[in-house]
């Protein structure tokens, strides 16, 4: 598990954020960078509630 994954279970996605863009810049594949940029946009898209009780990115609530 990476430091921005703990910072972001931990409920500070700012510096999860400032974690993943480290991370991003220290990887060394393609696909790495993908994910890695994947899961820092999460944090910037507002959880808001969707049809049957899901939210935006896709998520159960």
């Amino acid at each position: 598990m990476t430091r921005a994954e703990l910072l972001r279970a931990a409920g500070r996605p700012s510096d999860a954020m400032d974690a993943y863009d480290r991370a991003i810049s220290l990887a060394s594949n393609d696909a790495e960078i993908a994910h890695l940029t994947w899961r820092r946009d999460e944090i910037a898209v507002p959880l808001v509630p969707g049809p049957s009780g899901t939210t935006s990115n896709g998520e159960s609530r």
